[in-house]
């Protein structure tokens, strides 16, 4: 996984300090789907919007250390008809940096390496197997799989 360059999320930042006028009525929107529990509309939203991936990658390089931000870039690179496994495994990388102590974030990059031909160095075996002993039951399978599967 060392090797991966795609998709780095410092080259991807827009170096804005705030979110614009535009991108924060998009937050809102968001916003609002989310507390209405409305989320077939907010997924509706997110594949039709232009504009949205910029937004969640500006929103989190303001304030890299809020996992929510995280969660929710990564997420919207999940949805079906975006996937894009490529910048979830270096956005999760990314987020990994940020949050060592959430190993989440570096299963979850090492699962999509492992299904999609990434490169993945002995280190990241060892780091994968400590992390198996040490995490929680949902991560530790979630590693146990990517495992698996090289």
């Amino acid at each position: 996984m060392n090797d991966y360059t795609v998709g780095n999320i410092f080259e991807l930042y827009s170096g804005n300090e705030v979110l614009s006028a535009e991108q924060q009525a998009m937050m809102d929107c968001i916003n609002a789907y989310v507390e209405a529990k409305q989320f077939k509309q907010l997924e509706y939203y997110l594949q039709h919007t232009q504009g949205i991936e910029q937004l969640l990658i500006d929103h989190v390089m303001m304030d890299p250390t809020d996992k929510s931000r995280w969660d929710w870039l990564i997420g919207y690179k999940l949805i079906e008809t975006i996937e894009d496994f490529a910048r979830v495994n270096s956005f999760a990388l990314t987020a990994y940096t940020y949050h060592p102590n959430d190993t989440f974030y570096y299963a979850l990059a090492l699962y999509w390496t492992g299904w999609n031909d990434f490169v993945i160095t002995d280190e990241d075996v060892a780091l994968a197997e400590s992390l198996i002993e040490q995490g929680p039951e949902e991560v530790s399978g979630l590693l146990c799989i990517a495992l698996a599967k090289i």
